[in-house]
């Protein structure tokens, strides 16, 4: 029977510690009971010391597939961050996710790469996405970055008139992001838009700001 002196010390030893003697399954589940039993998360926060943000995280392991879930259980999978990065996505992309990290083909790291490419193809599979950022890993490729607010039109009339003024073969990717929006072009579209903006007297990232709005 948990006491909320045991659930206190393993949740310390849990959430301060680099390396947690419990995955974060069990984590979570005694993060539920104490929240139940002091009345709220905040109650939990406070006596913890650790923001609600971060015990919602570990609680995200509850929106895993089954297949994640048990993934969890054995530790395999043992962050935090890939735990909330992968609860992001649909139960169906979770699983083929998870099925491409077995086969070599993604690793932990790219969850967070491809939730911004799901966000801007919600109707195309997650393998063709998949596909999509290793391709573009695999091309030499230019980035020019862009705070998101700044963009007032949508990702596909940016990409029509980028297409028209540099051509479509040499337009990687367009991807926007919470806070951050990316433009992905060759290295030869990236100099057909300088010259581009060489003709206006603009900087590069005065002409692609200046195509945001």
């Amino acid at each position: 029977m948990k006491t909320e002196t045991d659930v206190l010390s393993r949740l310390l030893v849990s959430t301060h510690r680099k390396k947690r003697p419990f995955n974060i399954f069990e984590i979570a589940e005694d993060i539920v009971w104490l929240s139940n039993h002091l009345g709220s998360l905040s109650e939990v926060s406070d006596v913890l010391n650790i923001s609600t943000g971060m015990l919602n995280q570990f609680l995200h392991v509850y929106r895993l597939s089954d297949k994640a879930k048990e993934l969890v259980k054995i530790r395999v999978i043992d962050s935090v961050t890939v735990v909330h990065n992968l609860s992001k996505f649909s139960i169906e992309d979770q699983d083929e996710i998870i099925n491409k990290i077995v086969k070599g083909i993604l690793n932990y790291n790219d969850i967070r790469l491809v939730n911004p490419l799901r966000k801007q193809f919600p109707e195309i599979s997650i393998s063709e996405i998949i596909q999509k950022l290793k391709i573009s890993e695999n091309r030499k490729i230019s980035v020019i970055k862009f705070p998101s607010d700044l963009l007032h039109k949508s990702i596909e009339q940016l990409r029509s008139e980028l297409s028209n003024i540099i051509g479509p073969s040499e337009v990687v990717d367009l991807v926007l992001d919470e806070d951050v929006g990316s433009i992905k072009v060759t290295p030869q579209g990236e100099q057909l838009l300088r010259n581009e903006a060489r003709r206006y007297k603009k900087t590069l990232q005065e002409y692609t700001q200046a195509m945001l709005e």
